[in-house]
């Protein structure tokens, strides 16, 4: 392994374990459909910003079926963005980030029947795991309160980062250019900023939270989104820098197990979030799980 590829695995796990846990300080700072939709397209514009500086400003705009996927992509973003975000006001970082990143299931399945991908005994596996695995974190431990178990928003962060699974395997199988590929990415994001524009633009019937708090929080929120745009806009430049540099059944373990294990001591060492016996079996499970999916 070079050490450029070692380097663009080490940026896709720190960016993507960065995206949830900066996500996660925000925290209330969502609170408010306005509020919500004003801060997500900061957080997207950010993103495609990002992505220009990243590519060197070398783009090409996308056209016909790969403008098509583009627009796809940036909607399944704001999805997967904004319920994850949600999600994490009540869910502990180390178990979302995990069933989070099981939305690959659905680009496998995707690729098993759709282009006849051969499905070997350790994926097989692997995928009966996950679903025990989910099974088994959602339980809510006994004594808790009924808001404590996983959010049904996780779930759908989860099914929408899966969707964006399939959209990178149908682009990556388009033979788009470098070119291609980094305006089909500013697009998105641009797309999914525009989307977010009029939640925040048009007054709730009832009382809402301005869009900006005058406040040291709102500030602080300010200051945290160009971080988040960052770091999003860094996975997936790495991540589809990977896609041409390492077979998937290398890339995909690696960088799932990385995110895994990174969310799981960030939860604990700066969020102070001690799972139950339980979630760490499925913790434990779930990065079984991933690497079984490489046999």
């Amino acid at each position: 392994m070079s050490a450029e590829t070692a380097l663009l695995l080490f940026l896709s796990v720190s960016a993507s374990t960065a995206r949830g846990a900066l996500s996660k300080r925000l925290g209330s700072s969502f609170a408010g459909r306005r509020r919500f939709f004003f801060l997500h397209f900061l957080l997207f514009s950010f993103a495609a910003w990002f992505v220009f500086l990243f590519r060197g400003g070398t783009f090409l705009p996308p056209r016909g079926t790969l403008l098509a996927l583009s627009l796809a992509y940036g909607a399944l973003t704001v999805l997967a963005q904004a319920a994850y975000t949600a999600a994490l006001r009540t869910c502990d970082l180390s178990l979302s980030g995990m069933i989070y990143s099981f939305g690959f299931l659905i680009p496998t399945l995707f690729g098993t029947f759709v282009y006849r991908e051969a499905v070997t005994p350790g994926k097989a596996v692997s995928l009966v795991l996950v679903l025990f695995t989910i099974v088994l974190a959602a339980r809510r431990p006994a004594g808790t309160a009924a808001g404590e178990g996983l959010s049904p928003l996780l779930f759908l962060a989860m099914a929408a980062s899966g969707g964006l699974g399939v959209v990178q395997k149908i682009e990556q199988r388009s033979g788009a250019s470098d070119a291609e590929t980094a305006g089909f990415l500013l697009t998105a994001f641009l797309f999914a900023a525009w989307l977010c524009l009029p939640g925040a633009l048009i007054p709730a019937r009832t009382g809402d939270r301005p869009p900006i708090k005058n406040s040291m929080h709102g500030a602080l929120s300010l200051l945290l989104l160009p971080a988040i745009g960052a770091a999003m806009a860094l996975a997936n430049h790495a991540n589809t820098a990977l896609a041409g540099k390492l077979p998937s059944a290398v890339a995909f373990p690696v960088t799932n197990v990385g995110v895994i294990v990174a969310s799981a001591l960030l939860s604990l060492l700066f969020f102070g979030e001690k799972p139950s016996g339980r979630r760490v079996l499925a913790i434990a499970l779930g990065l079984l799980s991933v690497l079984l999916f490489s046999l």
